[in-house]
């Protein structure tokens, strides 16, 4: 498995090439994914980008305040989407794809980055 692990989705290839790039030090967004292992991994939070995604649907009903809504941001909701572009605009990013998965309405996204490094099953933009 060490030597396919793109193969079999493990991240560390990427937070490799993150950390090697010396780009731990931007602020990371994921599309539409939840990544805890390269938050684990970076030791740093990731902001997670929400599109639909059963897979960031939390249960908040027990947390004690709202500080979780800093690591995600739903881009349907017009608010915290002019929030992410502030970001954008602001900070040194980088944005994690899945599957090239980025449909055309979130191209845009594309527009704050210059280089791009494929990983077979994930993209960085950075």
């Amino acid at each position: 498995m060490s030597r396919n692990q793109l193969q079999v989705n493990s991240i560390h290839p990427l937070v490799d090439f993150i950390q090697k790039q010396q780009l731990s030090s931007r602020e990371i967004l994921v599309y539409d994914r939840r990544l805890p292992s390269m938050s684990f991994n970076l030791q740093k939070t990731i902001i997670s980008l929400y599109d639909g995604s059963t897979g960031l649907n939390r249960e908040v009903q027990f947390e004690e305040n709202e500080s979780w809504k800093r690591n995600l941001i739903n881009l349907k909701d017009e608010t915290e989407l002019m929030g992410l572009k502030k970001i954008l605009n602001n900070t040194p990013t980088i944005l994690i794809v899945y599957k090239n998965r980025l449909p055309e309405n979130r191209k845009w996204l594309l527009d704050y980055y210059h280089n791009k490094k494929d990983f077979i099953k994930w993209q960085i933009y950075y």
